[in-house]
């Protein structure tokens, strides 16, 4: 018999061949899946973040507290901690030197009868790094995903 022809009707390796093909294929869509969730996830935990932090300066500046934004700015980190988001650095994000974990709160109030502007930013970790490239992630590293959510609330 041929060597060719041999060759050809061998199937033994055919499961190998076929198994390096479509392993790194599903292992990148899973772990883009999962960055993906995360991504999802950190969003809403930043959008709770804001609007907490933002209702209670409101409250806080329309009775007069001078530490209203201390308050705001420790209920923000409570809520991005219970939403399973570590703040490990108190920075603006998207600065040199941001990383995963970094968040940054402003706020100002013009008083009672006027308004609270609040924003929350945060770098959330990002598993998958061609993931915020697919996203045109313009601003973040190539690890982590800046997220932003402003607010403004009326001072009561």
């Amino acid at each position: 018999m041929p060597f060719w022809r041999r060759l050809s009707a061998d199937r033994r390796g055919q499961s190998l061949a076929e198994l390096a093909i479509t392993l790194p294929v599903l292992i990148a869509f899973t772990f883009g899946t999962i960055s993906f969730i995360l991504a999802a996830q950190g969003k809403v935990v930043v959008t709770n973040a804001a609007r907490n932090a933002g209702r209670l300066a409101a409250i806080e500046c329309g009775k007069g507290n001078a530490n209203w934004e201390t308050a705001a700015r420790n209920l923000a980190q409570k809520v991005l901690n219970e939403g399973a988001l570590p703040t490990k650095k108190y920075a603006p994000v998207g600065t040199t030197g941001s990383q995963a974990g970094t968040w940054y709160m402003t706020a100002s109030c013009s008083g009672p009868g006027g308004y609270v502007d609040l924003t929350v930013e945060y770098a959330q970790l990002n598993l998958f790094p061609p993931l915020g490239w697919f996203l045109n992630n313009q601003k973040g590293g190539m690890f982590y995903f800046p997220f932003k959510e402003s607010v403004v609330y009326p001072v009561e």
